[in-house]
């Protein structure tokens, strides 16, 4: 089974799938979206239960995802609310984020957008607690 966990920038994608997934699939590993693919399905051919992060799934991965059986695929939103994640992004001090700051600020309002108009039924974890809503 493959476990898409997606959700803005800094939302804590990664902190949730190290604590409850042996085998995690996410780009920075990679560098390449289709190399990351081509992982989870190799990953997924053997049987195992896969954690693949993306912010917001491409039309690539849509496709593949949608080509398996519907118990194959879990859809999981990192629900995290937009301030949590500039503190993350901000706390976490990557060399890649600091370098374009406002243009992962930008992108996660983009995300937002996205994620808000999705036909996608996600499932919502919260990593952060707040009071804040989308």
């Amino acid at each position: 089974m493959i476990h898409v966990i997606c959700g803005l920038m800094g939302s804590g994608k990664s902190t949730y799938a190290r604590k409850h997934y042996k085998y995690i699939v996410e780009f920075e590993d990679f560098g390449r979206k289709d190399k990351q693919l081509q992982k989870a399905k190799a990953l997924h051919d053997k049987g195992k239960k896969v954690a693949y992060i993306t912010c917001y799934p491409t039309t690539t991965e849509m496709e593949y995802f949608k080509s398996l059986p519907d118990s194959s695929v879990r859809w999981l939103l990192i629900d995290t609310d937009l301030k949590q994640c500039r503190r993350n992004i901000i706390r976490r001090g990557r060399k890649s984020d600091v370098d374009v700051l406002k243009t992962r600020f930008e992108k996660n309002h983009e995300l937002l957008s996205l994620i808000a108009r999705t036909s996608i039924s996600f499932e919502r974890i919260r990593v952060f607690e707040t009071e804040e809503k989308w």
